[in-house]
């Protein structure tokens, strides 16, 4: 991913700025719509590098798709621009007409936080300028690797802290549902099925692992012999074991 060094681009950015007026208090809107599209783009970048045999046929789809917006987004791209300059005027003007009958206190404390909150879209648009020099989707995937590497060991330990604590409170919320025969009975109809989505959910996310999938690697696994276990233990039989076969009727 192409990189890009924001204070080499600040001279340009503040001409820019002297041609066009900058969002006071609706840069947080760019900011979020920023944010799903770099998601969306970096999921569709995944599934469409594992396409297979369809990633031709995609590509067609994606020439057909660009000729017939293309027109038409270059025509209507400045539309959400102009509404968004219109609705920050708006709030422009409703907040000098509070700021008048606020204290001196409250108006300072306003406006600290103001300014905490607008240093959010300085980096939205150093992201842009990455956005624009290498396209979305080698953005967002860059993105998406560098969080990966460095949230990955607090994931890890976080998973390994709370799991035990995750498995106490489930069997606790089970032990109290169990009670009602409405629950066993819907339990009782549902556990084969519950059963057989897990195993087939651990068989996938363990293909994928072996794949050499690193997101497949790090995801949960359903304990279906913990949950067996820690139901025997108090007397219940559970309905979600063995690939999802009902053993016995559950007990409360």
């Amino acid at each position: 991913m192409a990189k890009t060094d924001c204070s080499l681009q600040q001279p340009q950015s503040a001409r820019d700025d002297d041609n066009r007026p900058r969002l006071k208090y609706l840069d947080f809107v760019v900011v979020a719509t920023l944010h799903m599209l770099m998601l969306i783009a970096s999921i569709y970048g995944f599934a469409k590098e594992r396409s297979g045999r369809l990633k031709p046929g995609i590509k067609v789809v994606e020439d057909s798709v660009r000729t017939v917006i293309g027109p038409l987004y270059a025509k209507s791209y400045d539309f959400p621009i102009h509404v968004l300059k219109f609705a920050d005027r708006k709030v422009d003007e409703s907040v000098h007409k509070v700021q008048k009958c606020m204290p001196s206190s409250l108006r300072s404390a306003s406006f600290k936080a103001f300014n905490h909150a607008r240093r959010a879209p300085v980096a939205a648009r150093c992201v842009m300028a990455d956005v624009q020099k290498s396209g979305m989707v080698e953005t967002a995937s860059g993105l998406a690797r560098s969080v990966y590497a460095k949230y990955e060991p607090v994931a890890k330990d976080f998973y390994t802290k709370y799991e035990p604590m995750t498995e106490e409170y489930a069997l606790y919320v089970w032990r109290l549902l169990n009670q009602y025969a409405l629950f066993q009975r819907a339990a009782l109809a549902a556990g084969p099925l519950a059963g057989y989505c897990s195993e087939m959910y651990n068989q996938k996310v363990e293909v994928a692992a072996k794949s050499g999938y690193k997101v497949a690697a790090h995801l949960p696994i359903i304990p279906i012999d913990k949950i067996a276990e820690a139901l025997r233990t108090d007397n219940m039989t559970p309905v979600v074991i063995d690939g999802g076969r009902v053993e016995e009727d559950i007990t409360a």
